[in-house]
């Protein structure tokens, strides 16, 4: 048997649909319930929990470091990923005696989720603000974006991607819990800018798949914001995607990373060949 281990009270939904849009029979089971031993394989939906097997799709290590937003961040940005400029903040730390200034910076706490615990203003603000949190976090200077995407990236090539449209948008986090939604992106109109740099932040963390949210500025600039494990699917159409790619690995019984077509330069170079092949 295969399973969906997700983390008790995160993606019931989203895992169940996904398990009756899979041709092979998977079981979608959580982590507050004993994890059965098993010859197939585990796809962890945004848990950490230790399981029996080596045939695991997300390690539990690479969910770990996804799940840490300030060490991701920071990570991501040394290692030349696109994200905007960003400063960490430890707990008790002292203001630096050189600030920037000029800018609106935004501070987030290192744990985040749904546009919680964020502030914005300067950076002198920011910092005092997750002083007051006691967790520390980072601070990161404040991106005027136009467009925003999650891009749901499958062991190294692309499954969908959705533009988010914000309730509000001048809000400084566009989130789909505060009244915001996304819109499925056809093959031809994928961000090509974008996915590369969702492919590359992936790659810094070692995730076999997740939804990755990259932004774009006016100037056509693309900035890595987070990536999520256990993304929500509402959608039939992103559902039936990510059911393709892990029917892709039970189908051969192997996860396989994809490097990109190298004779495209469109979306056929980044699409993941499950959703165009025969299962």
């Amino acid at each position: 048997m295969n399973y969906i281990l997700r983390r008790n009270k995160l993606g019931k939904a989203t895992c169940e649909e996904l398990s009756r849009r899979l041709v092979n029979p998977v079981e979608v089971i959580t982590t507050d319930a004993p994890i059965p031993n098993t010859n197939g394989w585990i796809f962890r939906w945004g848990t950490t929990a230790t399981v029996g097997t080596d045939k695991i799709v997300n390690s539990s290590a690479a969910i770990g470091w996804a799940a840490d937003k300030k060490t991701s961040r920071l990570d991501m940005q040394a290692k030349g990923v696109p994200v905007p400029q960003s400063y960490e903040i430890n707990v008790g730390a002292s203001l630096p005696k050189a600030l920037p200034t000029g800018k609106l910076f935004v501070g987030r706490k290192p744990y985040h989720v749904q546009g919680r615990y964020l502030v914005s203003g300067t950076y002198n603000q920011c910092f005092a603000k997750l002083n007051k949190w006691g967790e520390g976090g980072y601070i990161s200077e404040f991106i005027d974006k136009v467009t925003e995407y999650r891009v749901f990236v499958f062991l190294g090539r692309v499954l969908w991607v959705a533009q988010k449209t914000p309730g509000n948008p001048k809000d400084v986090a566009w989130n789909v819990a505060k009244g915001g939604h996304f819109a499925n992106v056809t093959w031809a109109d994928w961000p090509i800018r974008a996915i590369e740099a969702c492919v590359q932040a992936m790659n810094v963390g070692g995730l076999d798949f997740g939804g990755v949210d990259v932004m774009v500025d006016a100037d056509g600039n693309v900035y890595i914001l987070e990536i999520n494990c256990g993304p929500l699917l509402e959608s039939e159409y992103r559902q039936h995607c990510v059911a393709r790619g892990f029917d892709w690995v039970i189908g051969r019984d192997a996860k396989e990373t994809l490097e990109p077509y190298n004779r495209r330069t469109d979306y056929r170079r980044w699409i993941h060949p499950c959703l165009y092949s025969n299962r």
